[in-house]
């Protein structure tokens, strides 16, 4: 499963631009509803899970948004760096905060995964 999960994409052409620029390496790009930023990664990869059963009464993130855009590249290990050379020529550039799902951050919402990814941006920033 090459699934890519996309946060804060607002706008129609920077969702095309992501799906276009992935599009070669048979990934499916997955826009998150904000809604459904407190669900766990591993649920939003899921396509049974009940985040996407709409008879499903779970509790929706209320809260503002992360802050900036997020892409999660899931089971793409082969071809990352190919992923991410094509979103670069896209103009999805460093603004865009990345990472990959792993084991250990698998059960981590949206939210809290971008906290750590602007920490960690920051810090190598040497701010």
């Amino acid at each position: 499963m090459k699934k890519i999960l996309m946060f804060e994409f607002n706008s129609l052409i920077a969702g095309l631009t992501v799906d276009r620029a992935v599009a070669p390496f048979g990934a499916e790009v997955v826009p998150v509803a904000r809604k459904n930023y407190n669900k766990t990664l591993e649920d939003l990869i899921d396509e049974w899970s009940d985040v996407y059963n709409e008879d499903a009464e779970l509790e929706n993130y209320t809260g503002g948004p992360l802050g900036g855009r997020m892409l999660v590249f899931c089971g793409l290990d082969q071809e990352l760096n190919d992923v991410l050379t094509a979103l670069r020529k896209e103009g999805i550039g460093p603004d865009c905060l990345k990472a990959v799902l792993t084991e250990h951050n698998r059960e981590w919402d949206a939210v809290k995964l971008y906290g750590e990814l602007r920490r960690e941006h920051l810090k190598m920033q040497g701010k």
